[in-house]
């Protein structure tokens, strides 16, 4: 893995230090688990801020509203269609017609 240099302020250095107190098996594990969940943290971040964003867009937006609103009542009836094709109702009356 390629090495980097970087500086610490003191408190960091003994914080760094305290690594086997934490559970790392060295400072360089601790540093990389800690950037690890800084990344985590702004790619969260983001996320929270795209939904917002879209969230904004979507209050502001009836054509948008009433898009989606179709969008789930054709879901809806596709799936209590499906599940009526599926049903003992469903199996009863194809036996009637087909005798």
């Amino acid at each position: 893995m390629p090495e980097v240099k970087i500086t610490f302020d003191e408190s960091q250095i003994k914080f760094l230090e305290a690594y086997k107190q934490y559970g790392f098996k060295d400072k360089s594990s601790l540093v990389t688990e800690a950037l690890k969940k800084f990344q985590e943290e702004i790619e969260r971040k983001k996320l929270e801020e795209s939904a917002e964003l879209y969230a904004e867009i979507y209050a502001e937006d009836r054509e948008l509203q009433e898009l989606t609103e179709s969008a789930i009542r054709i879901s809806s009836y596709d799936q209590f269609a499906e599940d009526y094709m599926n049903s003992e109702d469903m199996q009863k009356e194809a036996e009637k017609l087909l005798g």
